[in-house]
């Protein structure tokens, strides 16, 4: 094996980058009031930093307001109607939808020259790509009780910034906030059951970084709004919602933080990284409801080792290994099905994402370590180890280029508990940029044309 100083410095950028694949964009908030209430300074957070729209709240604030215009009879041409919420999320007010009784978020229509495929057609006055914005990857769908629900992200074509819309799996709008002001982005959502959470981030020049967020539900119960507490640094991606925690990813440096999930409140550091070792990298968190799991990458500089295991966390505790490789493979992209655990096995590592041979591999989960039966599903048509890639209802599925060697235009998707696979490929002319989530019948797919800088349609696959 090379020299942990030569492996040390690509898999140093390979964890940057995979973070950072899904991590909050650049942001400011243009706000004139100077009300400062929430802005979690003295390591504030909770529901008490910045307000609580609760049963007290005005009526506008409520899920059941009336709209602000009478809606046109066909949803798609709607226009989202906003009213401002009580409180504020890191500094900055926030404005929550009221009419999507009468919003059609999208629909669908038949993908060109692609079998058991549609695309989105999407209601011009909720979607736009003035500012470079599209889709974003950190949209989600999510099915884990039964219901699909969805959480976009899109540009609003109001103002150079990003808003929310929850909807159904046929586009009827179910809720969505936006920032009051410009060039405030809120461009991470998490859903687990009836429950949803909005991340806001405002990154200004020059000033202090702030971040927060906004917990609600499906059901219509009144959004909780809280801050992160001050003095943070880099950009998080935060799709981890457990059953009692919220997880963010951090960059710059490396780290995972948990707030509870129910308020916002505890903030807890439970990983950190250090670069001078042992444990030097910290990625592709995901959660079964009580656990998180991720995958941690340590260095033994006397050694001249690398390696790459998949650990847990409660998101409170310090992590414990629960995936360990016995020889020089690296263990990473942890997947949860609900059933299974799936997961990239890179062997014999050569340069940065790359490996003489990588290969997907199993186990039926249990949160004790020592009842997993590893086994192996298939070995993985490249050399490296996929960034995109989205796990649930007992199938694990991954982009990979089918057709040109720098273009992922094809996905695979695995039945972990019977290893029978399905691959579609969507031609030269499209490239998957990213997942939003994997339901019994589908896969979700951000997709464009080749190096675009944005997802253009969401796309799902029907399964077979």
């Amino acid at each position: 094996m090379a020299s942990a100083s030569r492996l040390l410095r690509p898999w140093r950028v390979l964890g940057l980058l995979l973070v950072t694949s899904s991590a909050l964009f650049a942001c400011t908030c243009s706000n004139n009031s100077s009300n400062t209430a929430g802005s979690g300074g003295g390591g504030d957070s909770g529901p008490d930093a910045s307000g609580d729209a609760g049963p007290d709240a005005p009526p506008d604030a409520r899920p059941d307001a009336p709209p602000d215009a009478i809606a046109d009879a066909n949803g798609m041409t709607v226009v989202p109607q906003w009213q401002t919420i009580p409180g504020k999320v890191a500094e900055c007010e926030i404005q929550r939808l009221v009419n999507s009784a009468q919003l059609q978020v999208f629909e669908w229509e038949p993908c060109e020259g692609i079998e058991r495929c549609e695309r989105t057609k999407t209601n011009k006055n909720v979607f736009s790509d003035a500012h470079g914005a599209g889709w974003k990857g950190t949209s989600v769908v999510s099915d884990d009780d039964g219901v699909t629900r969805l959480g976009l992200v899109a540009g609003d074509p109001a103002q150079s910034s990003m808003a929310v819309y929850f909807a159904t799996d046929e586009g009827q709008a179910l809720g969505g906030f936006r920032p009051l002001g410009s060039d405030l982005c809120m461009p991470a959502v998490a859903i687990r059951g009836a429950r949803r959470a909005t991340a806001v981030a405002v990154l200004p020049d020059g000033k202090p970084f702030r971040f927060g967020g906004i917990l609600d539900t499906f059901d219509g119960a009144p959004p909780v709004l809280f801050d992160v507490p001050s003095g943070q640094m880099g950009a998080p991606s935060v799709k981890a919602l457990g059953d009692e925690r919220w997880v963010w990813d951090w960059v710059m440096p490396e780290r995972l933080t948990s707030v509870r999930a129910s308020d916002g409140s505890d903030f807890q550091q439970f990983v950190k990284v250090q670069y001078d070792g042992p444990m030097v990298g910290v990625a592709y968190t995901v959660t079964t409801g009580p656990l998180f799991l991720f995958s941690e990458l340590f260095v033994d500089q006397d050694a001249g080792t690398v390696t790459r295991i998949i650990a847990s966390s409660d998101g409170v505790g310090a992590p414990t290994a629960y995936l360990v490789p016995s020889d020089d493979s690296f263990f990473f992209s942890p997947g949860f099905t609900g059933t299974h655990l799936g997961w990239v096995r890179g062997i014999h590592p050569t340069d940065t994402n790359t490996f003489e041979r990588v290969e997907l591999w199993a186990t039926a989960y249990s949160p004790n370590p020592a009842d997993l039966q590893p086994y192996k599903v298939d070995d993985l048509p490249y050399e490296f180890g996929s960034t995109h890639y989205v796990a649930a209802d007992g199938k694990y599925a991954a982009a990979y280029p089918l057709n040109e060697a720098e273009l992922t235009n094809g996905e695979i998707i695995w039945d972990l508990a019977t290893k029978a696979k399905q691959v579609i490929d969507l031609g030269p002319n499209l490239a998957v940029r990213s997942h939003y989530g994997l339901t019994k019948d589908y896969v979700w797919l951000g997709t464009a044309p080749p190096h675009s800088a944005a997802d253009k349609w969401m796309m799902r696959l029907k399964l077979e």
